[in-house]
């Protein structure tokens, strides 16, 4: 019987060298239905290639190292996939996905945030999508408190963390964002989410 299983898209062409810093790879030698075969694992200093098209390179995407760099200890998924921009949503695309044209897809990979002017705003699907062990700076409200209960009504509040991004979490498992600055948290809970 011919082997019928849909041969992976090849990435597109590298426009940009962006990414994360201080990877370590391993070459894709053969994919079959028999197996996966990987080459030696490669350190790679500085900057990862990450593929991003030619119609949607853009600069700001040194944000999202930006972002990396201070608020994350490590991405899921980042050694096996790339990075590409649709509008200002990035998205961590697996190599292995096959084509998606001709099709309509809400987000044809990982949803990791949005680059805005001059800043990356990581998305509610990286939170949820992250081990709490992943993030630099967390907030571990505990399942009972009144704490936890401002946090899902969407409300923003005086705590004592570390400035920047931190991933909100109860009993270890995540909830999402919120941002401290001087001791206020921002909530960055998703609005439809809110509880009353």
């Amino acid at each position: 019987m011919p082997n019928t299983t849909p041969t992976p898209a090849p990435a597109p062409a590298v426009a940009s060298t962006v990414g994360l810093k201080n990877m370590v790879l391993a070459p894709l030698l053969t994919d079959t239905e028999a197996g996966t075969t990987y080459g030696e694992l490669q350190k790679v200093a500085g900057a990862i290639e990450a593929t991003i098209t030619p119609q949607n390179a853009d600069p700001d995407i040194q944000y999202f190292d930006e972002f990396c760099e201070k608020f994350l200890n490590t991405i899921p998924g980042i050694q096996s996939g790339y990075l590409e921009l649709h509008g200002e949503s990035l998205l961590l695309v697996p190599s292995e996905l096959p084509s998606l044209a001709g099709l309509r897809v809400m987000r044809g990979g990982f949803y990791l945030g949005d680059l805005k002017t001059k800043r990356f705003e990581p998305s509610q699907a990286l939170a949820m999508g992250l081990p709490a062990s992943d993030a630099k700076l967390t907030i571990d409200f505990p399942l009972e408190s009144e704490w936890l209960e401002r946090y899902l009504k969407g409300e923003s509040f005086e705590w004592d963390a570390d400035d920047g991004w931190n991933l909100v979490c109860t009993e270890g498992y995540p909830l999402g964002w919120a941002k401290a600055k001087d001791g206020r948290l921002k909530n960055k809970y998703p609005k439809g989410w809110v509880t009353n």
